[in-house]
């Protein structure tokens, strides 16, 4: 159950509670070329409800790894 509690709140807190310009500031810290469009939207709906769908699977599974 901690892991993916700890991504959940990872990304809920990275995604959803910071500024979308301080989110791409921080990835985009030390790189040539700054990272693409797709990025902050896939972070804040694929990775937040991937993250959901892995916590409530181990628990009814009973684990999933």
């Amino acid at each position: 159950y901690i892991c993916p509690l700890g991504a959940l709140l990872a990304g809920i807190m990275f995604f959803w509670v910071l500024r979308k310009e301080t989110v791409l500031n921080a990835v985009n810290e030390g790189r040539e070329k700054a990272i693409g469009g797709w990025f902050y939207p896939l972070g804040k709906y694929v990775y937040c409800i991937a993250a959901l769908v892995a916590l409530i699977a181990g628990a009814v599974l009973g684990g999933i790894g």
